[in-house]
């Protein structure tokens, strides 16, 4: 992998042990952030209301449904 294009991941700022419980755990911490930031989109926040730190996980998830959640917005205005 290139040097600068490893993504940075905190495990402590995403799951809480290594265990089965932990991952899911992680998963609906990203499956959250996904949904607050399509919220967000869809509501014409700025991107960098974006709650999470750089290098955090849940930020690169939040700035997906952002994505997702601007296009949405801007589709149904154009309807």
């Amino acid at each position: 992998m290139a040097h600068g294009l490893r993504r940075r991941f905190r495990p402590e700022a995403t799951r809480k042990t290594a265990s089965k419980g932990g991952r899911v755990e992680a998963r609906a911490q990203l499956a959250r952030a996904i949904n607050k930031g399509q919220q967000a989109g869809i509501d014409r926040q700025p991107v960098t209301a974006c709650p999470y730190p750089a290098g955090d996980l849940r930020r690169s998830a939040w700035v997906r449904g952002y994505t997702a959640g601007r296009r949405k917005s801007e589709s149904a205005i154009e309807r």
